[in-house]
């Protein structure tokens, strides 16, 4: 309930951010755009991008939706942070547009050969959210090449306002919780722009909604790949992993924290039971146990099955990491001395490092136990390059 409310109050947010064009129409005026000059690259003369970026403002300005800054205001607040019109690269215009609350810019460079045809790359900006529309690449030659360029992105221009227009009605539909009807506006964006990263992370939103929890991942690790530090993209990737395992129609079983599988682990080697069945009855046997395992008063001891599937998803190196911390924890408390320990009157060895723990009645270490069980329940044990992903996706 709390992520429903979450993602309506997200895809309310991004209503009114990712669509001037709708919110434009709706308050009678029109949005701003910042276009500075066109940037010249290597050695390109500047006069066709001076020339271009005034010819595409003239044409912004026929639309009802936006307005161009001109270009005497746009060299004033440049001027306010000791800016050049000429040092407007599309960086510092999207940080000037930040400043002065302009909500679009439009960015474009351009080379030129020797019969001065020009290659334009071009993009829009919605500033709100970053988000960056890329246009399509193109030439034009050197009679009217200004006002060909203009028209050009201008024509496109109107693909953005499309794409924008789409994910608006997306994100009204999901807060109105309509997640079929969001679901098809989002599909339309995207089918625009598929690098739009936060109409996709609201499809990934919305996917979970519609409890379609692998394509929500999918979506969620697409939007990671374009940026890994997304918060809300990784908290939904970990959250649509862990409930693709606990699902019952999946695995047949709810996902189980993974202390309590580590506690049950620590029960049988300091207890010495050789097996996991045997491990699960030891545990449900006792009521001290149970509290041990941190398991409510009628809530079931996980049986043997489930410790072999959870072993064979974790690598060697992560049980020993987590006996390691154990041990340490011990030791800061005062509960190791000398080469011994003695856990519920079973007595170990270990050295004074707490690399190594060895049972003194059959010499076994931890490490070897794992190995062990693993060959009887044969389980491959995972290496240690695919540890990350099966962690992350276990509750």
């Amino acid at each position: 309930m709390l992520g429903r409310l979450k993602l309506v109050i997200v895809a309310s947010a991004a209503a009114m951010t990712l669509a001037p064009a709708m919110v434009a129409a709706q308050d009678g005026g029109r949005f701003m755009v910042l276009i500075p000059y066109f940037q010249p690259l290597e050695g390109a003369r500047n006069n066709f991008g001076r020339d271009a970026s005034e010819e595409l403002r003239d044409l912004i300005n026929t639309l009802v939706t936006h307005q161009a800054m001109e270009r005497g205001d746009i060299e004033d607040e440049a001027d306010e942070f000791n800016l050049d019109m000429e040092d407007l690269d599309c960086l510092r215009t999207i940080q000037l547009a930040s400043q002065i609350n302009v909500p679009v810019a439009i960015c474009a460079t351009y080379t030129e050969d020797a019969n001065r045809n020009r290659v334009v790359n071009a993009s829009i900006r919605t500033i709100a959210d970053s988000e960056e529309f890329v246009l399509d690449q193109f030439t034009v030659g050197d009679r009217d090449g200004d006002v060909e360029a203009a028209q050009q992105i201008f024509s496109q221009f109107d693909r953005y306002n499309n794409q924008v227009r789409a994910t608006a009605f997306c994100s009204d539909y999901a807060a109105s919780q309509q997640w079929e009807d969001a679901l098809r506006q989002c599909d339309a964006a995207l089918a625009i722009n598929p690098d739009a990263t936060s109409t996709r992370f609201l499809r990934a939103q919305l996917l979970r909604e519609l409890d379609r929890n692998p394509e929500s991942l999918d979506e969620s690790r697409r939007v990671l790949q374009t940026d890994p530090f997304h918060e809300g993209a990784l908290q939904l990737a970990t959250l649509g992993g862990a409930r693709l395992l606990g699902r019952a129609d999946d695995i047949g079983r709810p996902s189980i924290p993974p202390g309590i599988y580590f506690r049950m682990l620590m029960v049988g080697y300091f207890e010495g039971i050789d097996s996991q069945r045997g491990i699960a009855w030891r545990c449900a046997d006792s009521l001290s146990l149970r509290e041990f395992l941190r398991l409510e008063q009628r809530e079931r001891v996980p049986d043997h099955s489930w410790l072999s599937k959870t072993r064979g998803r974790l690598a060697h190196e992560v049980h020993a990491e987590v006996f390691g911390w154990v041990l340490a924890r011990l030791d800061e408390h005062g509960l190791i001395q000398g080469d011994r320990i003695g856990v519920d009157a079973s007595t170990m060895e270990a050295n004074a490092a707490l690399r190594t723990i060895v049972r003194r009645d059959s010499g076994e270490g931890y490490r070897q136990m794992l190995k062990r069980m693993a060959v009887e329940s044969a389980f491959t044990p995972l290496s240690s390059m695919n540890t990350f992903m099966a962690t992350v996706f276990i509750r």
